[in-house]
């Protein structure tokens, strides 16, 4: 079986010896039929993993989680730590906890399916929307 090649290889700027604190990344990104991802989603979703650093990376604290249920009063969010902001780094614990009859079915991640796990640990690296999903 022969190694397939990369068609885009994305390199992150950061990856320098002089670069301190800085996580080495390269993407690489295949076409393949029946993926409808593309370019924008992976660059978007590069841009809110890499780390904090000098440079034009956006500042490490100050970052903002975002909470919204869906259907609209069939259940809550609980966050420990429950803060205003987050620093990059910090591990937030998110909770779903239905009301009424509802259940949890599933969280998206700004908008995108992300996992059906409850509780769900994340990682803080940029600032995001939750949502949490009941039937």
């Amino acid at each position: 079986m022969s190694k397939k090649r990369p068609l885009i290889q994305i390199n992150n700027p950061l990856d320098s010896d002089s670069a301190k604190g800085a996580v080495k990344t390269v993407v690489t990104v295949a076409v393949l039929a029946g993926i409808g991802y593309g370019i924008y989603y992976l660059a978007k979703r590069m841009k809110s993993n890499m780390p904090p650093s000098e440079g034009g990376v956006p500042s490490p604290h100050g970052l903002t989680l975002g909470f919204s249920v869906l259907p609209p009063n069939t259940g809550v969010i609980v966050p420990d730590p429950q803060k205003t902001t987050y620093d990059y780094g910090d591990v937030v614990l998110l909770s779903a906890q239905p009301t009424g009859v509802s259940t949890f079915w599933y969280w998206t991640l700004d908008g995108e399916y992300c996992d059906m796990i409850n509780p769900m640990q994340i990682l803080v690296t940029g600032s995001h929307e939750y949502t949490a999903h009941f039937n």
